[in-house]
């Protein structure tokens, strides 16, 4: 088996749709943001409508880079790509935002 046929494998099985990861944010993009999952040098797509359930501003009002956070791996549309959300695992609207801006705001006090 080739490299690429290896790594397409290793993919497939570590984010496989509906598996939580570690995740940090490596480019913020007006649509949303690229993400590096865990220690691999895989990415993929948070958009910016999987971000919370609840509005904001832009992309960079809620994520910094260099952020880690858990993500949600959902199907994508493309093949050989990887979509993100964190807006489905919000028991309800705004609690990421809400949690991350307590996380900063402890940062900040230390």
């Amino acid at each position: 088996m080739d490299i690429i046929g290896r790594a397409k494998m290793d993919m497939d099985a570590h984010f496989d749709s509906s598996n939580r990861v570690e995740g940090k944010f490596a480019k913020i993009l007006p649509y949303g943001a690229q993400v590096k999952l865990g220690d691999s040098s895989i990415s993929g797509l948070l958009h910016i409508s999987k971000i919370t359930l609840r509005r904001f501003g832009s992309v960079s009002d809620v994520l910094q880079v260099d952020e880690s956070l858990k993500v949600l791996v959902v199907k994508s549309l493309f093949p050989d790509k990887i979509s993100l959300s964190i807006a489905d695992l919000e028991s309800e609207p705004g609690l990421f935002i809400s949690g991350i801006e307590g996380m900063r705001y402890l940062k900040k006090r230390i």
